[in-house]
């Protein structure tokens, strides 16, 4: 049900924007198989990566991202 994904997918949003990746990353690792090659959700669920120390994951969640659409500027950005 998109409602039900949207209002995870907000959660998890909240909870990385508060700094909190202890939440947000259980909601986005859940998600992630919904939405597997959306890259607006691939580079928010990388920033709750690196919020928790996970840069080398993050790093594949960001080319995961450029890999499912190569003119996502910010995928571009977040990797250097």
């Amino acid at each position: 049900d998109r409602g039900a994904f949207l209002k995870q997918y907000d959660a998890a949003l909240v909870a990385t924007q508060s700094s909190r990746p202890e939440t947000a990353l259980p909601l986005f690792e859940a998600l992630r198989p919904v939405e597997p090659d959306n890259p607006a959700f691939l580079e928010s669920y990388g920033r709750a990566l690196i919020l928790s120390g996970r840069n080398d994951e993050a790093i594949g969640v960001f080319r995961h991202a450029v890999q499912a659409d190569p003119g996502f500027a910010l995928g571009w950005h977040r990797l250097g």
